[in-house]
């Protein structure tokens, strides 16, 4: 973009957000206005067309506030007040939302929902300055690739804000959804990518943020410790390499993304059992985030028989009885499993099974969210139908047959994977690179 350009676009952004909520057509009138300034006498159409779309996508899409329902219970006191908002620095969350908003192009409406909807979440967790034991479960149900890791990321920011020590981020059964989990995490919350064997990195994320501290600029000078990386997953072995210190102090958070994998979880726990952070009750007495993505994934009880318990769920309910205080949090956008745990369910050794006893919030996609009810609307909707019938595949593959079937490719389903792959080039040409998963 040349001088002129982004000139023209600063001063329409600025602009258009000194206006309540406006239209496109809104947004268009003012920037034509602003391009009929002299100054902007060679701008072309071109550049002026690009600005509109640029701005109507920062200032024009939105998403609704997230839904909540919470059990009234007498003994839990609300703690995440206007007070202790007002008393707290809350440092990594505002670094995480300016990091989305100037690194990731995220609409500042949708970055002020996210902001909003974790508040809401956290406010349902325990408070990490109540030295009482506690245990809260809970659960956020998002729609599929609508935003679920970039709000859990804002969650864990708001967490270590507040006072949480210990933040645990289970992150599916599979190593490359860890290490992408974990690469996210890196640029939204530790701001470093380092390896194990690396006491300094690179920064990244919102590591590159600087802050006002007098009357200098500076970037963040303390970081969250962690016990996985990019190329590793949670090991007693690599934790002891790292050399971080978790003791009764644990002077900084720290977080671990590790796979929803029996062994892992098995050598964290041992990890934990170890830990010199074990206080006279055999716990460890700092306040744990536990975040389940995809808790509907294996996390579930299916064991069969009276106290039968599956491997996972077991290890699940272990990792949380370490802690005297501990909060669970399952994100998932099929929560149908989840809602029929059985709520009393109990064991002496492993505590509460993982029912949102306490607390579900509701996510709302943000407004260009391309999901099933904007291809499954209604026959007789004034809309056109966005779904192309097929024809052709019984002819391929019938909806009877056996399992030794080899088909071939219809028609249908090679164009579509054709119009897929030229959507994807479209959008490398546009540069639009980010992903909002």
């Amino acid at each position: 973009m040349n001088n002129n350009a982004e000139t023209l676009y600063q001063m329409a952004l600025s602009r258009i957000q000194s206006l309540k909520n406006p239209s496109e057509t809104k947004i268009e009138e003012e920037i034509r206005q602003i391009a009929e300034l002299p100054y902007f006498e060679s701008i072309n159409e071109e550049t002026i067309l690009d600005t509109i779309s640029k701005i109507e996508f920062h200032e024009g899409i939105s998403m609704q506030d997230a839904a909540c329902i919470a059990e009234k219970e007498e003994d839990f006191i609300k703690w995440l007040t206007p007070e202790r908002r007002e008393d707290t620095k809350r440092i990594y969350s505002e670094d995480y939302n300016d990091y989305l908003i100037n690194e990731s192009n995220y609409p500042r409406k949708v970055v002020s929902s996210i902001d909003d909807a974790t508040e809401r979440i956290l406010a349902g967790c325990g408070d990490p300055l109540n030295l009482n034991s506690w245990t809260r479960r809970g659960m956020v149900v998002g729609s599929v690739q609508s935003g679920k890791t970039s709000n859990y990321i804002g969650l864990i920011t708001k967490a270590a804000d507040y006072g949480y020590k210990v933040i645990i981020v289970i992150a599916g059964i599979h190593e490359n959804l860890r290490k992408q989990t974990q690469e996210r995490v890196n640029h939204g919350f530790i701001g470093y990518d380092r390896d194990a064997n690396i006491l300094e990195g690179v920064r990244i994320g919102v590591g590159k943020i600087f802050r006002k501290d007098g009357n200098k600029s500076k970037p963040r000078e303390i970081f969250p410790w962690q016990l996985t990386f990019n190329s590793i997953d949670f090991g007693i072995n690599s934790a002891k390499r790292a050399n971080v210190p978790f003791d009764s102090k644990c002077e900084r958070p720290l977080i671990f993304v590790i796979k929803k994998n029996p062994t892992v979880l098995e050598n964290l726990i041992k990890w934990l059992e170890l830990s010199p952070a074990k206080d006279l009750s055999e716990k460890i007495n700092h306040p744990l985030l536990l975040i389940d993505d995809e808790a509907d994934n294996a996390s579930i009880n299916t064991a069969y028989g009276k106290g039968a318990i599956s491997k996972i769920n077991s290890q699940l309910r272990k990792l949380l009885s370490q802690f005297s205080r501990a909060s669970y949090v399952g994100y998932t956008a099929t929560p149908f499993a989840n809602i029929f745990i059985d709520p009393d369910s109990e064991d002496e050794m492993l505590e509460r099974d993982l029912f949102p006893k306490d607390f579900i919030i509701g996510l709302e996609p943000p407004s260009n969210y391309f999901g099933p009810k904007k291809l499954f609307i209604d026959e007789d909707s004034s809309e056109s139908n966005k779904l192309q019938k097929i024809f052709d595949n019984e002819d391929y593959i019938p909806l009877k047959h056996d399992k030794y079937l080899d088909p071939s490719l219809p028609k249908s389903l090679k164009d579509a994977i054709i119009s897929f792959f030229l959507v994807n080039a479209i959008r490398d040409v546009r540069g639009d690179f980010n992903s909002r998963s």
